[in-house]
């Protein structure tokens, strides 16, 4: 009996090791295809992660580009600015310049009538000056031409006065 058992047992060791075999190896070669599959994804999924830092890397570079571009078109932006400003006050200075250079020559074409005026007034006082003995003279020749003439005027009238007394005077002793 037990020899019989023993037997048996055998007999499923055996029925048992012929039908687990192909199903272990179907099982290993599943596994081994799953490993493969899971090594490839493992693969692809490094490949994706490599690419995708990469893509991150070139988005962070192009950024930081951009970025850089803004900051200097912003500085262009403010030093085209400051020129326009710098180009603004030299334009006021030259215009206030253009002023005052304008209002120095109305001031000193002014100061030349008013030089002009002078010099003409001194010339014409200078000629009065001049003219003074002259007129004094003659006025004083006049003065005594005229007094010579109302003397001689006078002396004359006093004697035909004087005839004509005389004569009717005399006149009765004619008789």
């Amino acid at each position: 009996m037990a020899m019989f058992l023993s037997l048996w047992l055998c007999l499923l060791a055996l029925l048992a090791q012929s039908v687990t075999a192909p199903s272990t190896t179907a099982a290993t070669s599943l596994s081994s295809q799953a490993t493969r599959a899971t090594s490839e994804a493992t693969q692809a999924t490094s490949e994706a992660t490599q690419a995708t830092s990469e893509a991150t890397q070139t988005t962070s570079e192009a950024t930081q580009a951009t970025s850089e571009a803004t900051q200097t078109t912003s500085e262009a932006t403010q030093a085209t600015s400051e020129a326009t400003q710098t180009t603004s006050e030299a334009t006021q200075v030259t215009s206030e310049a253009t002023q005052t250079t304008s209002e120095t020559t109305q001031a000193t074409s002014e100061a030349t009538q008013a030089t002009s005026e002078a010099t003409q007034a001194t010339s014409e006082a200078t000629q009065a000056t001049s003219e003074a003995p002259i007129r004094t003279t003659k006025s004083t020749k006049t003065t005594t031409s005229t007094t010579v003439t109302t003397l001689s005027g006078h002396s004359q009238l006093m004697g035909s006065l004087a005839l004509l007394s005389g004569s009717l005077f005399l006149h009765p002793l004619w008789q």
